[in-house]
């Protein structure tokens, strides 16, 4: 049964709980700004992040439209998400964008992002790498297990709460697999990907092609690469010399780090194979990590 494109009901409007800290703003994606604010709830206070479509201004009213229904997608999606390993949702609200566009509030994670977090901590042990990819693959075996595909799976939307664990953010092109043929993300005529955690079908196709379960694998194969190795894959490459080295093998070299052993290594191949149909599937992904000596 595909789900109808409305706001659920059980969703808060908060609006008159938020706080806005000050008009600075930092990126949230390729089609979202992030601001940050304050939530009044219950006697206290706790600091969030509002994400609001950005709606081109010379574009009018159709791009609002447009916008409008990109984020209700994505609070669709979002709204029938919960793990303990997937960032929540809080509610709605408005005044963060243009007149009448409401916003997603989520909790605002301090640590960052996962990319941000490995260059602080470059003495993690194995143990402590392991762990977080066991809650990555917790997280995509969970939005797999519920039709849902992320579609944008890099260490930028995987945030790193305080606790240490890991939280899946910014679904940006995540959609419903039994409602697929309505991917409102095929919109804009710009990249929907990002290049070094990318399937090659992706990257290399003529003409846009929609993220899939095997799409999502093959990036979390790129995103243990970079939890073993702490650099993202093709470090040091232009965009050009990644294309080709994916049109001729799929995959980046391997790396140098001795947390890369030849059973892991072997994992993130199987991820990268250029058949899809050839990947693992995500509880393969998630039974294979469980079963290695932490």
């Amino acid at each position: 049964m595909a789900y109808t494109l409305k706001l659920d009901t059980h969703l808060r409007d908060l609006t008159s709980e938020i706080e806005r800290i000050s008009e600075w703003h930092t990126t949230g994606g390729g089609f979202a700004v992030l601001h940050i604010a304050h939530w009044r709830n219950n006697g206290g206070v706790a600091k969030v992040g509002i994400k609001v479509i950005k709606v081109p201004v010379q574009y009018g009213r159709s791009a609002k439209i447009i916008a409008d229904k990109r984020l209700r997608k994505e609070i669709l999606v979002w709204s029938h998400l919960e793990h303990p390993n997937v960032l929540p949702l809080l509610g709605i609200t408005y005044g963060f964008g243009a007149a009448g566009t409401y916003g997603m509030v989520c909790p605002w994670i301090d640590n960052g992002d996962l990319s941000h977090y490995l260059k602080l901590h470059n003495t993690l042990i194995l143990s402590e790498r392991l762990i977080m990819l066991r809650q990555i693959a917790d997280a995509i075996y969970y939005l797999h297990s519920n039709l849902v595909i992320h579609g944008d799976l890099t260490g930028n939307n995987i945030l790193v709460a305080e606790d240490g664990h890991m939280l899946l953010c910014d679904f940006g092109l995540s959609s419903l697999n039994e409602d697929y043929s309505d991917t409102i993300y095929q919109t804009s005529s710009s990249p929907k990907y990002n290049l070094p955690w990318a399937a090659p079908e992706i990257v290399l196709s003529e003409f846009p092609l929609r993220p899939s379960q095997s799409t999502d694998v093959y990036s979390f194969g790129s995103v243990i690469y970079q939890v073993l190795t702490g650099t993202r894959p093709y470090i040091g490459m232009a965009e050009g010399m990644i294309c080709l080295l994916l049109n001729d093998r799929g995959f980046p070299p391997r790396p140098e780090s001795g947390f890369v052993s030849d059973e892991l290594w072997a994992l993130m191949l199987r991820c990268w194979k250029r058949n899809p149909g050839e990947r693992p599937t995500s509880i393969d992904i998630r039974k294979f990590l469980y079963s290695m000596p932490a």
